[in-house]
């Protein structure tokens, strides 16, 4: 009798011990009660019925993603690979956890969809000197779409911008020809004017 006693008790202190969860600063703890979300609990020791509730960790650090580098078309039809670095923080961690299955997978998604876009709406030449700007309209992109699901963008940054061998030798043919005519030109008029830097200083930006 008292053996039965005794492992009732030993068990229910181990029921009750196995619902006390230990919540880090940087994470927040999501409670389900019958497959519905029902609290929201912060750092500290929280209680958590045994069985009858199901918890969930997420952590709210900044996370660092690099974005894979990927193929796009500049507004003036240049096919360029660029890359991004994106840092973001999950400030809703319901929405977090019950918007998108895997957080980290759709930012970098997301990510990907907003280099293509800021791309398309740029030329190569602004694409690589007026970076401020486009590392700008990148976050709006981003900001309007995570924060469906909970996340906050800290900051984005345009990375890589890389021409293919074929179009940087197009470039430079196109670059040599309006040079030569403009030669011409200025050999015809006796005009001397200063040489342009713009092209070169693309293309030592450029991979």
């Amino acid at each position: 009798m008292f053996e039965i006693l005794g492992g009732i008790i030993v068990f229910t202190i181990m029921v009750i011990l196995s619902g006390i969860k230990v919540v880090k600063e940087y994470n927040r703890l999501i409670i389900f009660r019958g497959g519905k979300q029902v609290l929201e609990r912060g750092p500290g020791i929280q209680l958590v019925l045994p069985i009858i509730d199901k918890a969930e960790v997420v952590d709210t650090r900044i996370v660092t993603l690099p974005s894979n580098l990927i193929q796009a078309i500049t507004s003036d039809k240049m096919s360029v690979k660029v890359s991004a670095l994106c840092m973001y923080q999950i400030v809703d961690a319901k929405r977090a956890l019950t918007r998108v299955e895997n957080v980290k997978k759709s930012a970098a998604e997301l990510t990907e969809m907003a280099l293509r876009t800021a791309v398309g709406n740029n030329d190569l030449l602004h694409l690589v000197t007026d970076r401020k700007r486009i590392n700008f309209n990148l976050k709006n992109i981003l900001d309007r779409q995570t924060k469906e699901f909970g996340i906050r963008v800290i900051k984005i940054e345009l990375k890589d911008v890389r021409l293919s061998k074929d179009m940087r030798k197009a470039l430079a043919r196109s670059n040599k020809a309006t040079n030569h005519d403009q030669e011409h030109a200025n050999h015809s008029h006796s005009i001397e004017l200063n040489p342009q830097q713009t092209f070169g200083e693309l293309m030592k930006q450029l991979k």
